[in-house]
């Protein structure tokens, strides 16, 4: 681990154990990681279930099936937490819906139909990069809970197992769908790379919404820190790659098919 990561870390830890203990900023945070839960990646998962379906590949629609309402229920269990909290889910503006700026900007991925196995394995290494995120957030924010929410620290351990099994869910159908070894891992650095270029951009927009609105209990001074740290960051170009928290910087490949089994 190098010191810029180090710093990284430590960094993290203590803006998201500020986030952790002040009522509206949790509260909003929830509210953003449901809505990425169900609105977000859910959107790929129907079209994919049904042209697997279609094409007689009855397992791998399973795993697509079980991937779907492993997200429905991560939702779920959010919003339980929220309304534990005695608050109300927070309307998520569009600027801050990072699966969508993605999908977007990866040709629309996500809304446009599943024609063909390059479409489900483009949108499912998109998955994949969003799922390695998830495991580094989530791992961070298991640590800031803790002390202080045990009860909603437990909802993000459960979540972030579960997400560790999509990373390979992910791995499973988008190696179906690209068997070339040299294809595939190209393809999935093309979308980890665009991941950490998307999240880098909204987790400053993400930051300055916090800071600007949301934020009850954070001081002045604080707050000028905040924005001065990440705006250095962002002057030195540094871009947000996943940290090593949880096993989230790992990229596991995938047993290699002999053929491209989705070939219709």
């Amino acid at each position: 681990m190098t010191l810029i990561q180090r710093l990284e870390i430590y960094l993290n830890r203590v803006y998201l154990a500020k986030l952790a203990r002040d009522p509206a900023a949790l509260g909003f945070f929830l509210s953003v990681s449901a809505d990425a839960e169900a609105n977000g990646e859910g959107k790929v998962f129907e079209r994919t279930q049904v042209w697997l379906e279609e094409r007689g590949h009855a397992k791998l629609a399973k795993i697509v099936a079980t991937h779907a309402a492993d997200e429905v229920r991560h939702e779920r269990m959010m919003l339980d937490d929220l309304r534990r909290l005695g608050r109300e889910p927070d309307a998520v503006p569009e600027e801050l819906k990072v699966i969508d700026h993605l999908a977007a900007r990866s040709g629309n991925v996500f809304d446009r139909p599943v024609e063909s196995a390059a479409d489900v394995a483009k949108a499912y290494l998109l998955l994949y990069a969003v799922e390695r995120r998830a495991m580094e957030r989530f791992g961070f924010m298991i640590e800031a809970l803790e002390p202080v929410h045990p009860e909603i620290a437990a909802t993000f351990a459960t979540v972030a197992k579960d997400e560790r099994t999509h990373l390979h869910y992910c791995v499973a159908v988008s190696r179906a769908a690209m068997p070339d070894d040299a294809a595939w891992t190209a393809l999935r650095d093309e979308m980890v790379a665009l991941e950490v270029e998307e999240f880098t951009s909204n987790s400053r927009r993400f930051m300055w919404h916090l800071l600007d609105r949301v934020f009850e209990t954070m001081s002045v001074p604080e707050k000028l820190f905040w924005k001065t740290s990440r705006s250095l960051a962002d002057l030195l170009g540094r871009k947000m790659d996943v940290l090593p928290v949880g096993g989230a910087d790992e990229l596991p490949s995938g047993r290699i098919s002999s053929r491209n089994v989705l070939a219709a």
